[in-house]
């Protein structure tokens, strides 16, 4: 991931990661609210992931 995303539906693979530039990490807020990023998990609402 390389910027800021505006998704609606987001589905992780159980065997998933979710890495930004240089293997940093990235945020998520799910709704307006800060939802860590899991594997194995569907996310729906307002989704903007972003690189930290």
């Amino acid at each position: 991931m390389t910027g800021r995303s505006y998704l609606s539906l987001l589905s992780l693979a159980p065997d998933s990661t979710v890495t930004a530039p240089s293997g940093g990490t990235v945020a998520m807020t799910v709704d307006g609210a800060q939802t860590p990023v899991e594997p194995g998990r569907t996310y729906t609402g307002s989704i903007t992931p972003t690189p930290a």
